[in-house]
């Protein structure tokens, strides 16, 4: 019987196994970070080593038992469909991944999200090695033991919360993550246990009846406070499929306790609503809930839907990125845009105007997007809409055949009606589980640790509806059926070619394709670390920081030279480390932005349709230019060539993205050109009519035109629609605007608009050097620039007296400066 299998290797087997298992409490920065990467590569490590010991145990071993388990599998049996539609699943998804947009990309994955066909793939056939290789007896044990993983990493949530154990793991008072990077990650993991959980709690005895239960608390602690709003509803339907729906009949007898459950939690329910109404008019006792140090954030998640019951605000921004996203499979339906290519799809289709989306669920960056924050969108856009037909079918039909387990009419035999009992019961959690997890990814997606279990479920799911058929079959007759059906033969040469090739490649795939650039992304973390502890104490000791920032940047430059299969992750991580280096390093901005160039020409070429790598050169193309006083005019003319290529390749991948034409504008007024950066205001504008940066760009361009009146009208527009025209960015873009015009028409109502200007940019700075005193208890000096630049437009001004103010300001702020200050001083009349 399958349940039975002979494999020599059993032991090492479940050995691994359970290795795997304990992968979701693995979080241990720097190396294994982010937390799904470094599960995903011991994973990938360990299941490949167990997969070699299959193919060598099937090659050159006797009686291999999988052969007959998978010829049992016909038309007629009940596991028939669920099988082979996950074999479909991966089918489909390799497909998609052979035919992406960026094949290689859709392979591998990167570290930022720890996905790709590789360890999504490995997962599906990790759910058919359980089901193939586990014995009856052994299943029980590595539920048990998923279920104290899952209670245990709710403890680490706790302690989180608390602060407990702070030396060791970072706290989180608002919303817990525990080992999964992510606090709806975590929650979802929760899920996919606490349903079977309750399960074997209602058919357990004894001491198993505890554990069960303990380890259900736990699980609800752990959901509760990682305030998810999407597992939340996940929970309150599983809950009344599990209350409502729970089995009428075990082994043919009534349960009485089941129909009062079932009246209690109608009655409990209408009481709550009542409760919810009456709370509406108590604000007091309301704030004192939100206040609340344990459960004050996620009474405040709940109750932000209560107060305002819309889809919109359950949403969120969601709704709008949905939109985008049916766009996206309606242009690529048959096989996606390829696994982990959501962003191209996204891009392409972006539209500005949609609420909410410049902001990703969870999220406070600004609207690119690299998942659908729902199954339903993250699987059609990046494998197609049959991929995705295909997954809710294999749902399906495993509901189906749990269901049928649920309604047999079980064996009377006193030595397995508990046995029976149990089934009936597991059958009905697993379906809850189903249901609750799909409701909840409904609205979020998934990491490794979600994948690990709901595919560690669906082989479970597997087993049971194997049982349940093959029941009445004896050992011994199977033993018997076997060994009439698979007959050994002596290995001969091409077996031992075979897995000789076999093993180089387990090699290779060992250290090329985990160890390599997993120790790569250890240097990465800690040089990203490194960079924002550098960048955090630029006030504090400005001197020491510009060292130590060049230091990294050589650091870097050295890593560079490590080829892996995070080429890409590499590079877009040196380009962060690069913006904070150009703003600890002005003075070297020049030689900074040449380095991001190259990179980010790199990065174009290992995935040509990321929009970011096309953008962002050009955003570091202008850098350049804006930092280099006397460029080669030649290197300046191929360079903005280069940014026009760039541009327009970034407009084909993303044509309604508002950056890019702000790029673009900014890249023109560098240039000058100020009609061609109003054309790009105006298309900017006629994306995105609310987008205040927009109008920014326009009212820069028409200054540069010397429209000073149409100018002022699009500054006031921007500032109606919030943008800060009162920043140091602000002034300082109209500072170079306006300096220009000084220096080419010489008139004196342009430094006029300087001295305003400049007075401004002071009085923010001392505001800024006040603020910083205050928090932060840092002392820093004012910018002698903006008071020499004054100085000198007083002197431009005739006011001279005040020009002379300023010069001593100057060399109080900067001694050094003193010999410039005694010269500039000496070309002012003398005073009367």
């Amino acid at each position: 019987m399958k349940n039975n299998p002979p494999f020599k290797f059993y032991q090492l087997y479940l050995t691994g196994i359970f290795l795997i298992l304990t992968l979701p409490l693995l979080s241990a920065p720097p190396l294994f970070h982010p937390a799904p990467w470094g599960k995903s590569i011991v994973f990938r490590i360990t299941f490949s080593i167990l997969l070699f010991l299959f193919i060598y145990e099937i090659l050159f071993l006797k009686n291999p038992a999988f052969f007959a388990t998978i010829k049992e599998i016909k038309r007629q049996n009940p596991l028939f469909f669920p099988f082979w539609l996950l074999i479909a699943l991966f089918t489909i998804f390799l497909l998609a991944t052979i035919f992406s947009l960026n094949p290689h990309f859709s392979f591998w994955g990167s570290p930022y999200r720890g996905g790709g066909f590789l360890t999504l793939g490995m997962i599906m056939t990790f759910a058919v090695f359980l089901f193939l290789i586990v014995k009856k007896k052994d299943w029980q044990k590595i539920i048990d033991f998923s279920i104290g993983i899952g209670a245990f990493t709710a403890v680490i949530a706790i302690f989180q919360k608390f602060g407990l154990f702070s030396k060791y793991m970072t706290s989180y008072r608002w919303r817990p993550v525990s080992t999964m990077g992510g606090s709806i990650f975590f929650a979802l993991f929760l899920i996919l246990l606490i349903f079977l959980t309750l399960a074997f709690a209602t058919a357990a005895k004894g001491k198993k009846k505890i554990f069960y239960l303990s380890s259900f608390t736990l699980l609800l602690l752990g959901i509760i406070l990682a305030a998810s709003r999407a597992v939340f509803l996940g929970f309150f339907v599983g809950l009344l499929f599990f209350i409502f729906a729970y089995p009428k009949k075990i082994n043919n007898k009534n349960n009485q306790k089941i129909f009062w459950l079932k009246i209690s939690t109608a009655v409990f329910i209408i009481l709550g609503i009542i409760g919810i109404l009456g709370l509406k008019t108590q604000p007091q006792i309301v704030n004192i809930l939100k206040q609340n140090t344990i459960f004050g954030t996620t009474f405040n998640r709940i109750w932000s839907i209560i107060e305002n019951p819309s889809i919109k605000t359950f949403l969120g921004s969601r709704g709008s990125g949905w939109k985008v996203a049916i766009k996206a499979v309606k242009s690529r339906p048959l096989l996606g845009y390829g696994p982990e290519n959501f962003s191209i799809g996204f891009d392409k289709f972006y539209d500005p105007n949609l609420p909410g989306i410049k902001k990703q669920p969870g999220e406070s960056a600004t609207g690119w997007w690299d998942r659908g924050h729902s199954f339903i969108f993250d699987i059609s856009v990046s494998a197609g809409v049959p991929a995705l037909i295909i997954y809710l079918l294999l749902f399906i039909a495993l509901f189906y055949q749990l269901q049928k387990i649920k309604k047999t009419n079980q064996n009377k035999e006193k030595n397995i009606e508990q046995e029976c009992k149990t089934n009936q019961i597991i059958s009905h959690g697993l379906q809850t589980t189903f249901i609750a997890y799909l409701t909840a990814d409904l609205f979020s997606f998934d990491v490794f640790s979600t994948y690990l279990m709901l595919f560690l479920i669906i082989a479970y799911s597997f087993h049971l509806i194997w049982l349940n058929n093959n029941k009445k079959k004896t050992e011994n007759e199977f033993s018997i059926k076997q060994k009439n059906s698979q007959r050994f033969k002596e290995p001969g040469p091409g077996k031992y070619i075979f897995i000789l090739i076999l093993f180089f490649i387990l090699l290779w795939f060992i250290w090329s394709g985990n160890l390599k650039p997993l120790f790569i992304n250890k240097k990465i973390n800690q040089y990203v670390f490194l960079s924002e502890k550098i960048y955090s104490s630029r006030y504090t000791n400005p001197t020491l920081a510009k060292k130590q920032e060049e230091a990294l940047l050589k650091k870097m430059d050295e890593l560079l030279t490590q080829r892996s299969i995070i080429d890409n992750y590499l590079r877009l991580q040196y380009i962060d480390i690069i913006a904070k280096a150009a703003a600890l390093l002005p003075e070297k901005n020049s030689e900074i932005s040449l380095k991001a160039i190259k990179i980010l020409r790199e990065c174009q070429k290992l995935r040509p349709h990321y929009t970011r790598a096309w953008f962002y050169n050009v955003v570091y193309i202008n850098k350049y230019l804006e930092s280099t006083p006397n460029p080669d005019p030649k290197f300046k003319e191929k360079l903005n060539k280069e940014a026009i290529f760039d541009i327009k390749k970034a407009k084909e991948l993303s044509p309604k993205k508002p950056d890019i034409f702000l790029t673009s504008a900014a890249n023109y007024l560098i240039n000058k050109n100020y009609q061609k950066a109003e054309k790009e205001a105006d298309q900017c504008i006629k994306i995105a009519p609310d987008n205040k940066d927009c109008w920014w760009a326009k009212s820069l361009s028409l200054i540069g035109m010397e429209k000073i009146d149409e100018a002022t009208k699009a500054m006031d527009i921007a500032s109606q629609k919030g943008y800060k025209a009162e920043t140091k960015n602000a002034i300082g873009q109209l500072i170079n605007m306006y300096s220009r015009l000084a220096k080419k028409t010489k008139r004196k109502t342009y430094y006029q608009k300087l001295e305003i200007l400049y007075q401004k940019l002071i009085e923010i700075d001392k505001k800024e050097i006040k603020e910083l005193e205050k928090t932060k208890k840092i002392k820093k000096k004012e910018n002698f620039q903006y008071h020499a630049s004054l100085a000198y437009i007083y002197k431009i001004l005739g006011k001279y007296d005040k020009a002379r103010k300023e010069a001593e300001i100057v060399m109080k702020l900067s001694p050094a400066s003193k010999k410039n200050v005694e010269i500039f001083l000496k070309t002012l009349p003398p005073t009367k």
